[in-house]
């Protein structure tokens, strides 16, 4: 109970968004092509989900953002 994998977009979608507020120059090096900081997305969702976000999902929608 509880551990659900979070797979739902909007969701997602909204927690990207809100990294990508709060972490403006990250956004923009991986937007450069530095795959640390695309890295560093994927492992901001995972926490802030404590890991039930489905990562397929996350990189995704991080690659179209």
């Amino acid at each position: 109970e509880g551990l659900a994998q979070v797979s739902d977009s909007g969701e997602l979608e909204q927690i990207i968004k809100t990294l990508v507020e709060n972490n403006p120059s990250q956004f923009d090096e991986y937007k450069q092509g530095n795959m640390k900081m695309f890295n560093f997305f994927v492992g901001q969702v995972m926490k802030q989900t404590k890991g039930r976000a489905n990562p397929a999902q996350v990189k995704s929608i991080l690659e179209n953002f």
